[in-house]
């Protein structure tokens, strides 16, 4: 019954609610990624948030952010931006410049749209994990082997020439 009356309820507000499926995405440290949000709703796009719960202030990017700024989490400040500033066919990426080992978490897109009279929410769940590359940590690693190689090398060539120069050359 009470399902029943939520449903009158929400046909008489015309709202609509739309999710889609949650999306992993892995990302380097230093690079930029792209936080893929793709609302339905192609026209009259009236707010868009990026959030991530476990921050506080949570908001990674909010749209439009004329008085907002405040609202945003100092570790995205200036390394966010919208993929399409146009929102052309209602794609509201999210860019995010010089990811670091911090970016990783759960993100959510949340768009609120307009048609007419109904007002449409979007909403996605992305999840970024940001790690080395394998490649890159064997390489650091094979560099600590060719030091520590190095240093032992240069151990025994300073060792040969005390002994030289305590014994003498003949």
């Amino acid at each position: 019954m009470a399902l029943l009356k939520m449903a009158v309820l929400l046909s008489l507000l015309r709202v609509s609610f739309t999710s889609a499926d949650p999306v992993n995405i892995t990302a380097e440290p230093g690079k930029t990624v792209v936080l893929p949000c793709q609302t339905p709703n192609k026209n009259n796009i009236r707010v868009i948030e990026y959030r991530r719960a476990d921050l506080e202030p949570d908001y990674v990017f909010l749209h439009p952010n004329k008085s907002n700024q405040e609202k945003q989490h100092e570790l995205f400040k200036n390394r966010v931006e919208l993929q399409d500033k146009q929102m052309k066919d209602g794609n509201v990426s999210l860019v995010l410049n010089h990811v670091t080992f911090s970016d990783n978490g759960v993100y959510k897109c949340h768009v609120l749209s307009k048609e007419g009279n109904e007002k449409k929410f979007y909403n996605k769940t992305i999840t970024l994990t940001v790690e080395k590359r394998e490649d890159e940590e064997k390489k650091g690693e094979g560099n600590q082997q060719n030091s520590a190689t190095g240093l032992i090398i240069g151990v025994v060539i300073a060792v040969v020439c005390v002994a030289l120069a305590v014994f003498g050359v003949a």
